[in-house]
Order: C-alpha cells, then structure tokens, then sequence
C-alpha cells in the first residue's frame, strides 16, 4: 500500500512539474508577441538574405505573404484564403495568379511545400517560363 501511495505522489508531482513548464512557456510566448507588438513590426529575417538584391521589396512581399491568412480544408489540410496585394495574390483555390497570363496558356500542377507554393517571390516568379502556369 505505501508503494502504491509513493507512486501515485511521484506521478501526480511529474505531472505538476510538467504542466507548469507547459504554461510558463506559453507564457512566455505570450509575452514574446506582445513585446514585438509594442515595437513594432521587425522584417521577416528571410527578406534580409542576400539573394533578394531589393531589400525593400523582399520586405514587402514577405509582409504582403503575412496578410495571406489560412484556413483548414479537410482531405487537404492548408490552404491560403483569397488574397490580393502588390506582391502576392492568391485565388479561390488557394493558388497563386498573376496579371498579363496570356492566351493558351496550360495550367501544369506541382505538388510540394512552400518552396513550390513560391515562399519569398512575387506571383510573376512563380510561374516557370512565359505562357506556363506553374
């Protein structure tokens, strides 16, 4: 009986333990945001890479990128809401568009993460040469 008691003691106190540090790092997260959000706004760290020559229009398409919000479709998981900006617009589903598409165009799809979605580059850079949809 008093192994049975020092079980239940011990398991209930690693619970305790474990439950706290799930909400002090909630917390913390929390308190994280809220910081950023008296700040001010920083630029995503991506933009400030090397290989966008224009820092300022990196910085806008990954703020423009931010506006895109998400919603949960079943059998598909994520999937971007419609969206229209200077640098990212996406249609009812969920896909990128671009002005000036041309006549006769093939829509070709590719399947893959946010490298194929076209994270970090404006519509007209998604597509894989003029007159395909990519």
């Amino acid at each position: 009986m008093r192994i049975i008691r020092l079980i239940l003691v011990n398991m209930a106190m690693a619970a305790a333990i474990w439950i706290s540090a799930l909400v002090i790092a909630s917390l913390g997260t929390d308190a994280l945001r809220l910081a950023k959000a008296i700040q001010g706004e920083d630029p995503d760290a991506r933009a400030l890479l090397p290989v966008y020559p224009d820092r300022e229009r990196a910085i806008r398409i990954y703020n423009d990128m931010k506006g895109a919000k998400l919603a949960y479709v079943p059998f598909v998981e994520w999937r971007r809401l419609p969206y229209t900006s200077e640098t990212v617009n996406i249609d009812s589903d969920g896909l990128r568009t671009w002005a000036n598409r041309g006549e006769g165009t093939i829509d070709i799809g590719f399947f893959g993460g946010s490298a194929m979605w076209g994270t970090g580059v404006e519509d007209a850079d998604t597509r894989s040469s003029p007159g395909v949809a990519g």
